[in-house]
């Protein structure tokens, strides 16, 4: 399969293209906040909500994020997607948050800032260039045509 390779590629591109607001307060965000399982709940990006569309391809989406710097990603493709032969896929890597606040994943050799907007403790908006965001939820032989930027709501359950 493709994914990884081209998600790979794309992460590197990517890099320090996204930046942080904490929306709560003047705190620094720190990697214990994302400690936990989290849900994607909502997808927008230049055009508007984009949530409709992406739930068409996707079940679920869900990132479990360890104490010790780890992350594991199921993208759970939906019925559909699955038929036309694209299975679901387990990402795995490491994480943290950078010294400007933004959450960089690892999944591979390149690591990826997605700037993050927290509201509370059990709601983040996470944003990158659309172009990581469409092959990350694609899978590879399906695209969103997610454009600009992409930002993923992501809930704890």
């Amino acid at each position: 399969m493709r994914v990884v390779p081209t998600l790979i590629i794309a992460f590197a591109a990517a890099a320090g293209a996204a930046g942080c607001d904490s929306g709560d307060s003047g705190d620094a965000l720190t990697a214990a906040y994302f400690v936990g399982s989290w849900e994607l709940v909502a997808v927008h990006d230049d055009t508007g909500d984009r949530t409709a569309q992406v739930q068409v391809v996707l079940d679920a989406l869900t990132i479990d994020f360890t104490s010790g710097g780890q992350f594991s990603m199921l993208v759970d493709y939906s019925a559909l997607v699955n038929a036309g032969g694209t299975p679901d896929t387990t990402f795995v890597g490491g994480y943290g948050v950078s010294a400007g606040g933004s959450l960089v994943v690892t999944p591979g050799a390149a690591s990826v800032p997605f700037g993050v907007v927290t509201h509370g403790s059990a709601r983040a908006d996470l944003s990158a260039p659309a172009v990581i965001v469409n092959e990350l939820l694609s899978g590879s032989d399906l695209d969103l045509g997610l454009v600009g930027t992409a930002v993923l709501a992501i809930e704890r359950p």
